[in-house]
């Protein structure tokens, strides 16, 4: 084994090929409804708020600050946005800036999808006109809503079905953060965590694939895979 600063310096020359070891991965994953999507953001601080003021690994490469709702408090560093199929397999990402709005990613996220593409969010991505515009002009339709049942137009059953679609995304996220650490930035460049990213995601679809492979159901349970 080389040492560790050289191994990480051939990884983090690597990522191309890893990347696209992920996206075939991606056509050997069976995905039921692949017209079907689910997208979601997950946060990752560079460093603790405090010290983003001398935080100098990230400046001028996008790094800045967001807030974050569920925690109510602001914090420096990227947004993680994700696409996964309806069964929770991650298919594509994008890192952008803390500040930057949820609904402006969706756009690249879309570019190398066919249509038609239907998305399933949350209240991020709710906008005025932002649905009809995808539609429109990009072929995909948007279904968003709020947990607020008062406030969505669609009947009970759509809205429960809506919901239990949401959880996937949402226990996948969880993996990734809990099981995989995918939100412990160590890496001290934009380089290196890109690298990182693009690791633990490949690492999630091999233990979607291993476990397929195995006849484990269901395959997105990858704990057992370790313990």
């Amino acid at each position: 084994m080389c040492e560790r600063s050289r191994f990480n310096r051939i990884k983090r020359n690597l990522v191309s090929v890893t990347d696209e070891l992920r996206n075939r991965l991606n056509t050997y994953i069976s995905a039921t409804n692949s017209q079907y999507r689910i997208i979601d953001s997950f946060l990752l601080p560079v460093c603790k708020f405090g010290r983003a003021h001398f935080n100098k690994s990230f400046k001028g490469y996008g790094a800045d600050y967001g807030y974050c709702p569920s925690k109510k408090e602001m914090y420096y560093g990227y947004k993680v946005h994700v696409l996964c199929t309806l069964e929770g397999h991650v298919t594509d990402y994008v890192i952008t800036p803390a500040s930057v709005d949820d609904r402006a990613a969706i756009y690249e996220l879309i570019e190398n999808y066919q249509r038609p593409l239907t998305l399933f969010g949350d209240k991020g991505y709710i906008g005025d006109g932002l649905a009809a515009e995808l539609l429109s002009q990009y072929g995909v339709t948007l279904i968003a809503m709020k947990r607020d049942n008062a406030k969505n137009p669609y009947p009970k059953a759509f809205r429960q079905f809506i919901f239990k679609l949401r959880r996937r995304i949402e226990t996948s996220i969880s993996q990734l953060c809990g099981q995989l650490s995918i939100e412990n930035v160590v890496a001290k460049s934009l380089w290196g965590l890109h690298t990182r990213i693009v690791g633990k995601l490949l690492a999630f679809n091999l233990c979607w694939f291993i476990n397929s492979l195995l006849g484990h159901s269901p395959i997105s349970n990858i704990k057992h895979l370790v313990y």
